[in-house]
């Protein structure tokens, strides 16, 4: 997710709690805007919808999303969600906390979102086309000119593009500390990214 063409923007990272370390997913605060705008980027691996530790995972991800979704703002949340079953443009209100694509469509609902990505976003031809990538949005005010577009570099999933329309405020921002990130130690980072297992 890039926030690009707006020098204005000030964000602020929000902190997620230590217990959800093992999820992929990282949010901002948009706070020099007249309303609060969040934005949740996210990452689900592939997996089955019925598998038990896919059901934990995924329990385990929205009581995160819960846990930031739960503020007085405009929430968007981004991502490749891996969910191919769901149907954006019917979901289903059947409890079932054997799927996960149930157990979130629970929660898309619970928390009044709207996808905005209509366009499959994956297509192989070792596999049949899925909508995988979502644009999620609880106020349909701010989400505007969403396009699937060609996959970036060697992606096999395609890039999403779309506009936030949110109205600026003045805000003075108390001193903030900054990372110096040209003093950073660049091989010791590379040793320690080289050691991930990327597959």
């Amino acid at each position: 997710c890039l926030l690009v063409n707006n020098a204005t923007i000030k964000a602020s990272r929000v902190d997620i709690d230590d217990r959800y370390m093992d999820i992929d997913i990282v949010c901002v605060d948009i706070i020099n805007l007249f309303a609060p705008v969040r934005i949740i980027v996210g990452y689900r691996s592939p997996g089955s919808d019925t598998d038990a530790d896919a059901i934990i995972h995924t329990k385990k991800c929205i009581e995160c999303l819960t846990s930031l979704c739960e503020v007085d703002a405009s929430i968007v949340i981004v991502g490749d969600l891996n969910f191919p079953t769901i149907n954006w443009s019917k979901l289903n209100f059947v409890v079932d906390n054997d799927r996960c694509s149930t157990l979130f469509s629970m929660f898309v609902k619970q928390f009044c979102f709207e996808q905005y990505v209509s366009e499959m976003t994956r297509d192989s031809p070792s596999c049949r086309s899925s909508l995988l990538d979502v644009v999620l949005c609880n106020d349909s005010f701010i989400v505007n000119v969403v396009a699937v577009n060609a996959p970036f570099s060697t992606s096999d999933h395609c890039s999403v593009n779309f506009n936030l329309t949110c109205q600026n405020q003045s805000v003075h921002l108390p001193a903030h500390e900054y990372r110096n990130f040209s003093d950073a130690d660049w091989d010791g980072i590379t040793i320690v990214l080289n050691a991930c297992d990327w597959a």
